[in-house]
């Protein structure tokens, strides 16, 4: 840099450790990169700074949010996810940490379904339904808790009234259990009776003969 320039200030930044070279400037910055060499990683990385020449730091991107582009001063703006995606992933978000969630998913029309023991989530639905009003949310209730599923499931397993079951397994959307079985002349009959021992829809499925 040329000392003898007037009007220009040599301004230096250090960020967590590292320095950055010395940036001229007249006038306030209205968007610039900085260019951090960091010794631990493989190459340099850039973060923008604000008209005061400060480092933004920008918020960790979401699985439902999207960071917009820096705006002059440097800010970012965060958008949702639009349309039945995004109120899907607002409404498993909020209720991610509840026990009696279960699932949440889009149908072919773009209808959210909700799985869900107990009474429904009128706080999040209400959430969701501000968020993304032309979007129709289902609830779809479950008769049991969630993480009680694998438990009913397993328990067919290993009992002498019923030993042609060799497997189970509980659906994706929880709609059902599943228990693969042999050879069985009735499986409609076979999937009543394990219904009414869990108290949940039990689906047979006849594994093929080889």
């Amino acid at each position: 840099m040329r000392r003898g320039i007037a009007g220009l200030v040599a301004v230096g930044v250090v960020v967590g450790g590292c320095t950055a070279a010395p940036v001229p400037q007249e006038t306030p910055l209205g968007e610039a990169t900085l260019t951090i060499v960091v010794p631990e990683e493989t190459g340099p990385s850039e973060v923008p700074l604000r008209s005061d020449g400060s480092v933004d730091a920008a918020s960790p991107r979401s699985r439902d949010l999207l960071v917009g582009p820096p705006r002059p001063d440097g800010s970012t703006v965060a958008e949702r996810l639009p349309g039945p995606t995004g109120a899907a992933s607002l409404l498993g978000g909020l209720l991610t940490d509840d026990e009696r969630f279960g699932a949440v998913r889009l149908d072919g029309s773009g209808t959210v379904l909700l799985a869900w023991h107990g009474d429904p989530p009128q706080e999040a639905l209400a959430a969701v339904a501000e968020a993304y009003p032309d979007v129709l949310v289902r609830v779809e209730p479950l008769d049991v808790l969630p993480g009680e599923l694998q438990g009913l499931a397993e328990s067919l397993l290993g009992d002498d009234r019923w030993p042609q079951v060799r497997a189970v397994h509980v659906r994706d959307d929880l709609s059902s259990i599943v228990v693969q079985v042999g050879v069985e002349p009735n499986p409609l009959t076979l999937a009543a009776r394990l219904t009414a021992e869990v108290g949940f829809p039990v689906e047979v499925e006849v594994a093929a003969s080889r």
